[in-house]
């Protein structure tokens, strides 16, 4: 079969068997009663460690957490590792808990454990839909997340 031919028969399968597209949608913005569980602050720090080099690569080596390090002889090395600070908040609904990391929402709300909030939120979808006879059709929608908006104590 020459090429133009097979072009043709794809095409063909392609506009006789319909066009699925896929795209990621929305929800409007939802409300839901939660209650603030918990507000969590760990503090960033900056650790040197005395470790075995598992890889070398020079005068920088890796230790076997995967810390970089500067290799200082008889395998040994030494390693340097930050750990950023967090802050989160968790939501307690009538579907479970949920935590928000953001620092914002952290500072919104630190202190304020057990208060009762509204929490604003979206949830988002990849639905699939098939073209047939110029007629666009929802074959299908799966919820893959949840889009947190905001918070508000009642």
């Amino acid at each position: 079969m020459k090429l133009s031919h097979v072009a043709l028969l794809v095409l063909a399968v392609i506009v006789f068997s319909g066009c699925k597209e896929r795209v990621r949608e929305k929800s409007d913005v939802l409300h839901e009663d939660a209650v603030i569980t918990e507000t969590v602050y760990t503090p960033s720090r900056h650790d040197l460690d005395l470790g075995i080099t598992a890889l070398k690569t020079g005068p920088i080596g890796m230790d076997f957490s995967g810390d970089l390090g500067l290799r200082i002889g008889g395998g040994l090395q030494i390693s340097s590792t930050t750990v950023p600070e967090k802050f989160a908040v968790v939501f307690k609904c009538k579907h479970g808990k949920f935590i928000v990391t953001r620092k914002a929402v952290y500072e919104k709300f630190k202190g304020q454990d057990g208060k009762a909030v509204d929490v604003a939120y979206r949830e988002n979808y990849r639905a699939t839909y098939d073209t047939v006879n110029g007629e666009r059709k929802l074959i299908e929608r799966v919820l893959t997340d949840f889009e947190f908006i905001d918070a508000t104590v009642k």
